[in-house]
């Protein structure tokens, strides 16, 4: 099957990866399961065979590491009718393995050309127009809130900054370790594809990097190009926001976070900032921040076409109901 057939039909399908641990960690197709017909050292001796050997000693390094037994029992646990599996390039391995579960009268069938065709079809995917509306505005305004109300009224919205596992700012990763870049592009390209005949879809503003993340160029592109929707809101609202989501971090967290901004800020205000991280007052030192992000994202505003603007008042409706009216 195509990957595209693949992703259509995913839910009929237990779709496994028959790569070792350390290829599935760094990217595979989302919801995929990992049953690794060799692990990591398995797999570089293999490689190692073959280029100084040959075909046929890697061959038979292959047949005399694999655990039958156990790989039958993994599949056959899966209780499942049909089984979707793939290895790097629909080559030795997952023939095999298609091979091995077809006698044993398993419904199994094989990704064309294995990951490798699935990663060239993620990254078609985001060269593809898209009816993008993007959700923009000052810190603390409730741009994610509100995105995570969109998805929860089941409209076409995709959330950029829990896919990277990472809120965007210095403030925004301490807690989560972000997903590979390449595993990223993934997901993105299947929440796209699930999303390509909505009439919108509704993203975050973010910058091209979210944490160690960054979003794809032509992606990105379309992203600066779109209508975008700015919430403004009261600033002891935004505060509130601010001072709910990042007061219960510890003292040192956001301190090194403030560390980081200092040559941006500059030394008083850094200073500042952390004598009253240091004294709980999370709300001034809120105030303080601003300063420094609304003018940051002031400038980003002004490079867009105002007639690709519309400003909602956030403070006149709560985020609930603008969910529903957009």
């Amino acid at each position: 099957m195509t990957p595209e057939y693949l992703i259509k039909n995913q839910k009929k399908f237990t779709i496994v990866d028959v790569r070792s641990p350390i290829e599935y960690a760094k990217g595979h197709i989302p919801g995929a399961l990992n049953i690794p017909l060799f692990s990591n050292l398995e797999r570089d001796e293999i490689g190692l065979a073959y280029k100084k050997e040959g075909k046929n000693k890697a061959i038979e390094k292959g047949l005399s590491v694999v655990k039958l037994p156990i790989l039958i029992e993994q599949f056959k646990a899966l209780n499942q009718n049909k089984i979707a599996l793939y290895c790097f390039r629909g080559g030795m391995r997952s023939s095999s393995v298609v091979w091995l579960l077809k006698l044993l009268d398993f419904k199994v069938y094989i990704l064309n050309g294995g990951y490798k065709s699935f990663r060239n079809w993620a990254i078609a995917q985001f060269s593809k127009p898209y009816p993008l509306k993007i959700i923009g505005g000052h810190t603390g305004v409730g741009k994610t809130e509100l995105i995570k109300l969109l998805i929860h009224q089941n409209k076409a919205a995709i959330d950029l900054e829990e896919m990277a596992k990472h809120k965007g700012s210095v403030f925004g990763g301490f807690y989560q370790i972000q997903p590979t870049q390449e595993h990223f592009e993934n997901l993105l390209a299947l929440n796209l594809f699930k999303f390509c005949q909505a009439k919108n879809i509704f993203i975050e503003d973010e910058s091209r990097n979210i944490g160690s993340i960054i979003i794809p160029t032509p992606f990105y592109e379309q992203m600066q190009k779109a209508f975008i929707l700015v919430l403004q809101d009261l600033i002891e609202n935004r505060v509130k926001r601010c001072v709910n989501e990042y007061g219960s971090y510890s003292q040192e967290k956001l301190k090194m976070a403030v560390q980081k901004l200092e040559n941006k800020l500059g030394s008083q205000a850094a200073s500042q900032a952390i004598r009253l991280i240091d004294e709980k007052n999370y709300e001034e030192c809120s105030k303080l921040l601003f300063f420094y992000y609304d003018k940051r994202y002031g400038h980003s505003l002004l490079k867009r076409e105002q007639n690709m603007m519309q400003i909602i008042k956030v403070y006149e409706k709560s985020l609930s109901e603008i969910a529903s009216d957009i």
